[in-house]
């Protein structure tokens, strides 16, 4: 399987990667390596990246690439709205265990207040 297109990364990808200070807080993104850590760099840009970081990870990973981190998942690293949005995307199944259990009981806490505010 392809993971990059033809001509990636480029010198502009490694200054997107250097730029994405909100995503990659907690890595030196000096070792990052485009190929090896794929399925990370697709996981973070999709959950927390703005459109124009959604747009460049287009350009750089080939489809199947994107399509094989959203089939295998990094378990509770996906926000689940984005995840079931990214999986209907491309037709795919969607996997429970991709979801952040935080952000699930964060969403259920919400819709269970709401309940009570309206009793």
């Amino acid at each position: 399987m392809e993971i990059l297109k033809p001509q990636h990364p480029t010198p502009d990808d490694q200054n997107f990667l250097m730029g994405a200070t909100l995503m990659f807080w907690d890595v030196n993104k000096t070792k990052i390596d485009f190929k090896k850590h794929y399925r990370s760099i697709i996981t973070r840009v999709l959950n927390y990246g703005s459109l124009e970081e959604t747009q460049r990870l287009f350009q750089i990973y080939t489809e199947s690439a994107i399509k094989e981190a959203l089939i295998h998942p990094i378990r509770g690293e996906w926000h689940p709205k984005i995840y079931k949005a990214f999986c209907n995307l491309f037709s795919l199944p969607v996997e429970k265990k991709a979801f952040n259990v935080l952000q699930i009981r964060r969403e259920t806490l919400h819709r269970a207040n709401n309940i009570f505010k309206n009793l």
